[in-house]
């Protein structure tokens, strides 16, 4: 617990909520939603089932960090693996401290059984993102990236980056998964991102075979024939 607990000291400056149910912490920004993000971003969507039991209003509209311990479902007690796995994704959903959600739930299951070099699994997960605005919906997240003036918000593109820079200066995670997909957008973002990891010196891999960086919840095959979980190195354009 002493990773989660020294990590957690050196972000102090944004709103740090523990997960309720497991070790962990999440990070959040300390704005929320504004009333018009509200109407012009989700209220179309209000009905869907990843909004149900979450009020737009009183969330933060920004989660620069997910880090959780993994344990063992059967006896609660950690699982004797090293390390820790980092996720990189476009942006978060609507995982919060008391809920987890379908992308975090795989994230925490490939973590547990991924092979790489000597390791089998890891003893943590993380996921940080490209954007680390909250939308299910990226044509909504590219109303605020596009500086839509219609629509009134505290994000800022900026902090996320400086986030994800103190998170690297951490030295705590050397192993990414690069997990954003493989669309053409944000190149320029992820150009910069890609620059930054290398220039840490950290691993840049993926779990799929043909060596692409899909999103987690793509279809594509991630097995080999033996049923195993394998790292490889991330082609970079």
């Amino acid at each position: 617990m002493e990773l989660l607990k020294d990590l957690k000291h050196q972000f102090d400056n944004y709103k740090i909520v523990d997960l309720q149910d497991r070790p962990g912490f999440i990070v959040f920004s300390k704005e929320t939603y504004t009333a018009d993000e509200k109407k012009q971003l989700f209220e179309r969507y209000i009905n869907e089932k990843c909004l149900q039991n979450f009020d737009v209003t009183n969330e933060p509209h920004s989660r620069y960090l997910y880090i959780e311990k993994i344990i063992d479902d059967k006896n609660n007690k950690c699982i004797d693996r090293k390390g820790i796995l980092t996720y990189i994704m476009l942006n978060p959903s609507y995982a919060r401290s008391e809920k987890s959600d379908q992308t975090m739930d795989k994230a925490r299951k490939w973590a547990t059984r991924v092979t790489y070099k000597e390791n089998v699994g890891y003893q943590y997960f993380a996921v940080i993102n490209l954007f680390s605005y909250r939308h299910h919906k990226p044509s909504e997240l590219k109303k605020i990236l596009q500086n839509n003036r219609k629509i009134m918000t505290k994000f800022k593109q900026k902090d996320n980056k400086s986030f994800i820079q103190k998170y690297l200066e951490s030295k705590i995670a050397k192993d990414f998964i690069i997990a954003y997909g493989v669309n053409k957008e944000f190149r320029k973002n992820k150009e910069n991102l890609l620059k930054l990891l290398k220039d840490k010196s950290t691993n840049l891999m993926t779990f799929y075979s043909s060596r692409e960086p899909f999103h987690i919840s793509c279809r594509k095959k991630v097995y080999d024939n033996n049923h195993k979980l394998h790292l490889y190195p991330i082609n970079i354009y």
